[in-house]
């Protein structure tokens, strides 16, 4: 996505790394969603919050570097809470370890 997200006067913009912005609701569905679920992910980890979350798709509207990025970031939440996220894959169930592999 090369760039940041900010909540600045009273709206959401992405901040691109030239220091222009986009805001949210004219970015792509790709980038409205990553932002979306990242900061739905972030809330549930910091209130220590247990969640029952499905994500379909996650990565659904993005460029093939976007999706990789994506993919880092969810493995690192799996890692960092240990038992707490699980996955399925065409119907069946996924641990965690075979999520990561």
């Amino acid at each position: 996505m090369n760039g940041s997200y900010r909540y600045t006067e009273n709206e959401e913009r992405l901040y691109l790394s030239d220091g222009k912005y986009v805001k949210i609701n004219l970015a792509s569905s790709g980038q409205q969603e990553v932002v979306w679920l990242f900061n739905l992910l972030f809330y549930y980890l910091i209130e220590q919050r247990k969640v029952f979350l499905i994500l379909e798709e996650p990565e659904s509207h993005l460029y093939p570097a976007s999706q990789q990025t994506i993919s880092h970031v969810l493995a690192l939440m799996l890692t960092s809470r240990p038992g707490s996220c699980s996955a399925s894959r065409r119907g069946q169930a996924a641990s965690q370890q075979e999520v990561l592999a």
